[in-house]
Formats: structure tokens, C-alpha cells, sequence
């Protein structure tokens, strides 16, 4: 369907179960629309270095190197006055319509993952908070990864229901994506061959691997949208990214989230899992010490 208030998003999304619930849109918005928020994607200078663990500039050894702009704080809301488009673009996703519209769309898929709340009304307004309401935040951040960056097969944070991303790639990309034949900036999607991985509901991260199968993904092109509902086995990659220098993987992070961590019931192989990681760590502890 095409979103039929005053913004127009697309969401007619192609969608795919396999190996767990991912979808996608080529043309999440209008083509003029569009070109006014990549026009006006941030500068590098208002973004913030994450998780880069080594010293040496070319490589990472951590689970990312991306740079980040949340659009929270003091810093976006002085930057975002020179920013009306996407001012006006971020109103609009934050906005209970365009939540609503996202849980119609995905109810079956929800149904799945949070059913306590799937067939109720998401709004952001505290004050609404009854029966028929659940309450949901909506957290955005750009970000940038540049060459030889990454990040690891993770299924992200529990409090997460739905994330989207949203590819914003600069004409510099483009052009080296198509010159070489090769575009790495899109989003992996993962099945992790581990029994602890669908069992555990925290955000585990995995090295890739002979065990982490690839199995979905979507391009890194202009306009489109990927995202996918979270669940125990969501896990998504990045990268490694391929770019010159000074040309960065530019995106749009739009996660909706609980506010309130839910309550899983716990599997006894969880507790098996668990516990005989302790007694592992435990007793390579005692080990070492008898060597040292």
C-alpha cells in the first residue's frame, strides 16, 4: 500500500520469513522528497566515533567503527533548526499514524513476537497509557561507516520491536559501487547454527563464521528501506564495507521499542546454557591460577 496522509511513505513492503521476519521498500518516499533529505544529510564533523576498539586506523577489531548522530540532546536539537526536512521527516515517523500503520501492516508477524501488545493502539504519549494504549518510544540516529568497517551477526536489544534503516548512499558512493562492480553497504541477514542463539533473549554478538549462514539480505541502494521484526534469532550484519577514503555508507536508524523490558520465560536449556558457561569460566579460572 502507499502511505495516503500528506507524506506519501511507501509502504508496500516486500517481505520475507526466511530466516526470520525481514522486509523491504525500493521507494520508501518521493524521488523529490528523497533527494532533499540526502541533500541534507549531516556533515562529518557532527558525528560521534563508536565502538572502535583499535588503534590502527584502517582496521577494526571490535563488533563496529561507525560514527554516530543520535537525534537526542542539545547537539541535534541546535543542528536540527538548520535541518527542516528532516525535522519534518522525523515528526512524521514519530508520529502515532505512522506507528500504527507499522504495526497493521506487520500484526501477524507481531503476534509472534509481542503479543501483549500487538493488537493495541501504540502511541508515545504517556498519558494515554490505559488498557487499549501501549505505550512505544521511537529512537533515530544517522550514522556513517567507512571502509573496512563492520558490524557482527546481532539480533539487537530485547526492548526492540520493529527497526528500519534507511539507505542514504552520496553520489561519491554510487559512483564506486558502480565503477567497481561491488556495493558491501547493505543489510546481512543471519542464521547463527548455535542451540544458545534462539534461547537466549539477550543482544548476543557473533564473529562471523562457518555457523553463522547468510540467508537474506538487502542492497545498499537510494531510497530504500530495510528493517525487520525483532525476535530471539533477528540476526543482522553490516559490512564489511568497501569505500575510498573520505566516503562513508551513509543511513537513517529508526528503531521502535517498549518501554518497559519485557518478561520472557526463561527455557530450561537457557539455565543448562548458562550455568555450564560458569562452571567453564570458573574452572579455566582455577586453572590458570594454578600456572601462574
Amino acid at each position: 500500500m502507499v502511505y495516503k496522509k500528506k507524506y506519501n511513505f511507501n509502504l508496500d513492503f516486500v517481505k520475507s520469513n526466511k530466516p526470520f521476519n525481514y522486509f523491504y521498500s525500493n521507494s520508501f518516499l518521493p524521488n523529490d522528497v528523497y533527494k532533499g533529505l540526502r541533500d541534507s544529510f549531516p556533515e562529518l564533523n557532527h558525528f560521534t566515533e563508536v565502538n572502535k576498539v583499535s588503534k590502527n586506523k584502517t582496521t577494526y577489531e571490535s563488533k563496529d567503527g561507525k560514527l554516530v548522530l543520535n537525534t537526542r540532546g542539545e547537539k541535534f536539537n541546535y543542528l536540527i533548526k538548520e535541518m527542516p526536512l528532516w525535522k519534518e521527516f522525523i515528526e512524521k515517523i514519530s508520529s502515532d499514524d505512522f506507528l500504527n500503520d507499522m504495526r497493521s501492516i506487520f500484526l501477524n508477524e507481531l503476534k509472534e513476537t509481542v503479543p501483549d501488545i500487538a493488537e493495541k493502539e501504540w502511541t508515545t504519549d504517556d498519558l494515554k497509557k490505559n488498557d487499549k494504549f501501549a505505550i512505544v518510544k521511537l529512537n533515530c540516529q544517522f550514522s556513517k561507516m567507512c571502509d573496512k568497517s563492520f558490524i557482527e551477526p546481532h539480533k539487537d536489544s530485547a526492548t526492540k520491536i520493529i527497526s528500519l534503516i534507511f539507505y542514504l548512499p552520496s553520489d561519491d558512493y554510487l559512483s564506486f559501487s558502480k565503477n567497481k562492480k561491488i556495493n558491501y553497504g547493505g543489510t546481512n541477514f543471519h542464521r547463527v547454527l548455535r542451540p544458545e542463539s534462539e534461547i537466549d533473549e539477550r543482544d548476543l554478538y557473533y564473529n562471523f563464521s562457518s555457523d553463522i549462514l547468510l540467508e537474506g539480505g538487502v542492497e545498499y541502494q537510494p531510497n530504500t528501506v530495510a528493517g525487520f521484526i525483532r525476535s530471539f534469532n533477528s540476526f543482522h550484519s553490516v559490512g564489511p564495507i568497501k569505500c575510498p577514503k573520505n566516503v562513508y555508507r551513509d543511513a537513517f536508524l529508526i528503531n521502535i521499542s517498549r518501554v518497559v523490558r519485557p518478561k520472557y520465560k526463561k527455557s530450561n536449556f537457557f539455565f543448562i546454557y548458562k550455568y555450564s558457561g560458569i562452571i567453564k569460566r570458573f574452572s579455566q579460572k582455577i586453572l590458570r591460577s594454578k600456572f601462574i
